[in-house]
């Protein structure tokens, strides 16, 4: 009977590690696909900027 109740909590224990398992690797790739949005909204932003520069100078030559 204690080799049982030892052997099933031993299954349980396998069993909740491979849940924590799939669960850290589910964050995992959740956190690498959420910097990979922040790197393409960050180089958007940049591109952004840039044309913003770029059409102030244009406004400014066509002023003068």
């Amino acid at each position: 009977a204690e080799l049982e109740r030892k052997s099933s909590e031993l299954e349980r224990a396998k069993q909740e590690s491979e849940r924590l398992g799939q669960e850290k690797q589910d964050l995992e790739d959740k956190a690498s696909e959420l910097s990979r949005q922040v790197d393409v909204s960050v180089e958007m932003l940049a591109n952004l900027k840039q044309d913003l520069v770029n059409k102030e100078a244009e406004l400014n030559h066509k002023q003068q």
